[in-house]
């Protein structure tokens, strides 16, 4: 009973954890050129795209191919992106609101 409540607990540290983490990831590589609510600037607009769009795009680039005609400009920001960092990152964007 006793493992149960510490992984719990652990699982609700890393979901306030990751919370953060993906606000201060997204904040520092990719607020630049998508804005602060990810309303696109240079980049294009990410709020109101789903997680799994957000997730195939990035894979996509990770993996350097096209997604549009800017693509090569995400090549090297999402090639130091983990799988936990995609994550956190679509978790982030998806629950920003559409203004």
């Amino acid at each position: 009973m006793k493992s149960f409540f510490v992984a719990a607990l652990a699982a609700m540290s890393f979901s306030v954890g990751a919370t953060g983490l993906g606000q201060t990831k997204y904040t520092t590589m990719c607020s630049g050129c998508h804005g602060a609510t990810a309303q696109g600037i240079v980049g294009p607009k990410l709020v109101g795209q789903t997680a799994e769009e957000l997730i195939a795009k990035l894979n996509t680039y990770r993996n350097r191919g096209n997604v549009g005609p800017r693509s090569a400009m995400m090549w090297g920001v999402a090639s130091q992106l983990g799988d936990g960092d995609v994550e956190v990152l679509v978790n982030h964007i998806t629950n920003l609101k559409e203004k």
